[in-house]
């Protein structure tokens, strides 16, 4: 396995913070046809608690908010990814060192011009970004300066299924409720758009 250095996090890359607030919207039977024919991406964001040493991305993270992340997105996506403050967007099977580094201990705009970072290298492994519907399970820091807003731009399909959640609550959710919420209302079932 490689490993990758890492992220610049602070380059420069223009544009300003876009609108975050959507509607709730329920979807239509058209909608929700057009979004199961879409491929799932699963976007998970990285944690304090790693390893002491190197080791493949969805190794190295070892808390169980982690855990309950990787075990809510592995099996039901076409792919998934971590997002690290540090190394970007990082394939599960890519090794990486621990670091220290958490956006949001980072300024508002370092934490934008990661967001455009990984909206590039999302592009860069999948192409035209609509064809995807994403599951984002990490919290406002990974997805709320822009990473969110540039899918939806982008045409993708997005749900946040812990959005507004405490670490407690997402906890919880991990351990006992998110295999029950995606059995009973698909992965697009509190997608807001």
């Amino acid at each position: 396995m490689r490993q990758i250095s890492p992220l610049d996090a602070a380059g420069s890359l223009g544009c300003g913070r876009l609108a975050l607030e959507y509607p709730q919207k329920d979807m239509s039977e058209a909608d929700a046809a057009d979004a199961g024919s879409k491929a799932l991406i699963g976007l998970v964001g990285c944690v304090k608690t790693k390893l002491p040493h190197a080791a493949a991305a969805r190794d190295l993270y070892t808390s169980p908010l982690f855990r309950g992340r990787r075990a809510a997105i592995d099996p039901r996506t076409d792919t998934w990814f971590v997002l690290s403050a540090e190394y970007g967007l990082v394939k599960p099977e890519t090794v990486i060192e621990p670091y220290d580094l958490a956006l949001a201990n980072m300024p508002v705009s370092a934490r934008r011009d990661w967001s455009r970072t990984i909206v590039d290298q999302l592009r860069s492994q999948l192409g035209d970004l609509g064809n995807f519907r994403f599951e984002i399970h990490a919290g406002h820091a990974y997805y709320g300066y822009g990473l969110e807003d540039a899918l939806r731009t982008a045409h993708a399909d997005v749900s946040v299924p812990t959005r507004g959640m405490s670490q407690g609550r997402q906890l919880r959710y991990y351990a006992h409720g998110a295999a029950q919420h995606f059995t009973r209302q698909g992965s697009l079932g509190s997608a807001r758009r």
